[in-house]
């Protein structure tokens, strides 16, 4: 039963992170490339497009000693969040500056 837990857990981060990130991506989509005359995208053409990205930028964790599973995942969970929202911050100020 634990083990299912940690599997619905991992995927319910791993999805909401997701989200995140393509709520963050369609902003900045809006902000910077709209008026250059792109057509906007829905959060779901966002996940898409930062999913490509990821996949084509992907990057080799490194190793684990034994028994630091979880500390990894929380570093790994909060290294992505504190990520996604200096770059949202980022782009807001950019933005602001722009227009």
């Amino acid at each position: 039963m634990g083990t299912i837990l940690v599997i619905l857990f991992s995927v319910g981060i791993f999805v909401g992170l997701s989200v995140l990130e393509g709520v963050v991506l369609q902003a900045m989509w809006w902000w910077f490339l709209v008026p250059l005359g792109l057509p906007s995208i829905n959060v779901a053409m966002a996940v898409g497009i930062a999913a490509i990205i990821s996949l084509v930028c992907h990057q080799t964790p490194r190793k684990s000693e034994d028994g630091e599973e979880i500390s990894d995942a929380l570093y790994t969970i909060t290294n992505s969040l504190i990520r996604i929202f200096i770059l949202l911050g980022f782009a807001w100020l950019v933005h602001r500056w722009y227009m």
